[in-house]
């Protein structure tokens, strides 16, 4: 973790000025480069950022503030629905990025399982073949052979 990570909940927060005084905005009167406003670091802010963070800190900050809309990331098995290998972690857990189905949740066996299809375009010399699959590798295969 970073210096100041772990302050405890009841720790005096630091106050920090912003390079513009506190707008939001910059332009005009920057005195040159500003310390990191984490609590021990030491390194200059990036000049642009909208808040003095260093690089470091600006991408933990980044991370954090993105985890509410979920990280795409591989999933820890395969999707029992779909099969897709790629999920979507939230903070309350996994969904599949594709079907967003959550793994551990069992399909209904009487079901019918969705199908998910993506449409295709290839062109081949002046043709050009329009469809929908739900395994591009397998019909792209078939239609290679038939070329």
């Amino acid at each position: 973790m970073f210096p100041g990570a772990d302050v405890p909940e009841t720790a005096a927060v630091p106050s920090f000025v912003m390079r513009d005084g506190g707008t939001g905005r910059r332009g005009g009167g920057d005195t040159g480069p500003v310390r990191c406003a984490i609590p021990g670091c030491r390194a200059a802010s990036e000049p642009d950022a909208p808040l003095p963070l260093c690089t470091p800190h600006l991408a933990e900050a980044g991370a954090w503030a993105t985890r509410l809309d979920g990280i795409e990331d591989l999933l820890p098995a395969r999707c029992a629905v779909c099969g897709s290998g790629v999920g979507i972690r939230y903070p309350s857990g996994w969904a599949c990025a594709v079907c967003d189905w959550r793994p551990g949740d069992v399909p209904d066996p009487e079901l019918v399982p969705p199908r998910v299809d993506i449409v295709y375009y290839l062109r081949f010399g002046d043709r050009v073949k329009i469809g929908t699959t739900a395994s591009p590798r397998q019909r792209f295969a078939a239609l290679a052979a038939r070329l």
